[in-house]
């Protein structure tokens, strides 16, 4: 009698083994595809490189900036970038074209132009691509400009109200140009909508609308006068007129962009 209980209990451990076995082989193999890639993914930490696609650009936002970018695409919708150009003369003509509309006064983009005679700009964009590298995208970007230059003292005058007839006469003497040397820094915030097209597997162009707007700038004026400069009646002229030329700079400093890039991605 107890060999044969034994015998049922024996059968029965069989039976229940049988049947966990045969349920976790029907749910591996029930298992979708994508859904077992998914876990694997999940964790492999190779993952996020897989996901990254670096590329290069070079193109043109006008009027802002002409040069190169280097970024990298992240997870399918994100962009990340830096680039490196210069603002043409043509370029911040218009930009003081701009400020002299806003500001109902004329002779802002010969003086802009001036200060930004040999110029170079940093920059950095974050970008949200709505279905990949291809269509819409919404960004935002911070570019520095540092520029030295030279303007009409006369010009300078006009805008700003305040006069240097000393240090005219000191350079008329020597005869000298009256022209001021100048050291400008701007910085420009951006807001743009894009649309890219695809030119091939790893080549797109990318077209951009926006505004910009700058939001910090710092000019410096000196002279070829050093007695005039390290006075203390220059000083406060000086203040002055970078004063006054600072303030329109950052109040009226709106302008729109237009942008065309050619983006090679690996």
């Amino acid at each position: 009698m107890n060999k044969r209980r034994i015998h049922f209990i024996k059968v029965g451990f069989v039976l229940i083994a049988s049947t966990l076995s045969s349920a976790h082989a029907q749910e591996v193999t029930e298992t979708p595809a994508p859904v077992l890639e998914a876990k694997k993914q999940r964790a492999t930490p190779a993952r996020f490189l897989s996901s990254t696609h670096p590329y290069v650009g070079i193109g043109t936002e006008f009027p802002i900036f002409i040069g190169g970018d280097i970024g990298v695409r992240i997870y399918r919708h994100f962009d990340v970038s830096v680039g490196y150009g210069t603002m043409s003369s043509s370029y911040a003509g218009f930009v003081g074209s701009r400020i002299d509309q806003f500001a109902n006064k004329t002779g802002y983009d010969s003086v802009v132009k001036g200060l930004m005679d040999s110029n170079h700009t940093l920059r950095a964009s974050v970008d949200y691509r709505f279905r990949g590298r291809k269509g819409w995208s919404v960004g935002a970007r911070i570019s520095r400009l540092s520029a030295e230059g030279r303007s009409s003292i006369t010009e300078v005058e006009t805008l700003t109200g305040t006069q240097f007839t000393a240090l005219k006469a000191i350079l008329n003497a020597s005869g000298r140009e009256l022209i001021f040397n100048s050291d400008l820094k701007l910085t420009f915030l951006e807001a743009h909508v894009g649309y890219t097209f695809g030119l091939g597997s790893h080549l797109f162009l990318e077209s951009s609308f926006g505004v910009s707007k700058i939001v910090s700038n710092g000019v410096t004026l000196s002279s070829n006068a050093s007695n005039f400069d390290d006075s203390n009646a220059g000083r406060t002229l000086y203040a002055q007129a970078q004063s006054d030329l600072d303030s329109v700079l950052k109040k009226y400093g709106y302008v729109p962009s237009l942008g065309l890039k050619l983006i090679y991605e690996f």
